[in-house]
């Protein structure tokens, strides 16, 4: 599934969005959804996630590099300083991935991975937290499908691909499917012998445990700002391997910041 979309362009895209949301309410607003984050706490997050992100490409640091070192990492006082703020820095990302060889393989928190990566990441980074600006101000929470499903694919891509003393989400034998009911996008999770493998291929017969909704519910299912049933999600088969999953995959992947 990746490489389907155009990430800078989604990035840019909804970074705008997140601004337009967390600049319209007052910055001491409380993120349920984020417990001790105001919405002040998002908008210095997202916009200086992209400035660090860009910083370790173009000095080729580590993942250790001090977030509140990075130049320009903290949003000005006033409102509108605040939203170019915001817009400009996947900009800042953008531009530092241009200016490297394409083949170069650049730090992150999950090993060496090409600088391009970082943009997909951190788009998902932002829409997330746009769906928690958003909710937090109890407003429908809209995002493109194929967009979404691509979320889910690089979540559960992230968690297949940890290091091997991560506890795994599974045990050996167990397997989870996903389903998007609004888009032709399925995932298989079985771990084997060998480890974890994903499945994206069409036609695998659920087994263990099933998990269906539209691929925003299953997105914001997995990442832990909805409930399975109240995002719309319908659970068959095995609740306690569900549960379990849910268990060893926290609210945030092994190695995020």
């Amino acid at each position: 599934m990746e490489g389907t979309l155009n990430y800078p362009r989604a990035l840019l895209d909804q970074t705008k969005m997140f601004a337009r949301v967390a600049t319209s309410v007052a910055s001491d607003t409380p993120i349920p959804t984020c417990p001790g984050w105001t919405v002040q706490h998002l908008i210095r997050h997202v916009g200086r996630a992209n400035r660090w992100a860009a910083q370790i490409i173009s000095t080729h640091s580590d993942v250790s590099l001090d977030p509140r070192t990075v130049p320009n990492g903290r949003p000005p006082d006033e409102p509108e300083g605040v939203r170019r703020w915001l817009v400009e820095s996947p900009e800042v990302l953008i531009a530092a991935v241009g200016d490297v060889d394409p083949a170069v393989t650049v730090a992150s928190f999950d090993g060496p991975r090409p600088a391009s990566w970082w943009i997909r990441r951190l788009l998902h980074e932002t829409t997330v937290h746009r769906a928690d600006a958003v909710l937090a101000l109890s407003e429908p929470y809209v995002l493109d499908p194929d967009l979404a499903a691509d979320g889910v694919d690089e979540w559960l891509g992230r968690w297949v691909d940890q290091p091997r003393h991560v506890v795994p989400p599974l045990d050996d034998g167990e397997v989870i499917n996903f389903e998007a009911t609004d888009i032709d996008a399925r995932w298989t999770m079985r771990r084997g012998r060998t480890g974890l493998h994903l499945s994206r291929e069409p036609g695998v017969a659920p087994l263990g445990v099933q998990v269906s909704g539209t691929a925003t519910a299953l997105l914001l299912t997995l990442l832990r700002r909805r409930e399975a049933g109240d995002a719309g999600c319908r659970i068959q088969g095995d609740r306690g391997l569900w549960t379990t999953f849910l268990g060893r995959t926290p609210y945030a992947a092994p190695g995020t910041r």
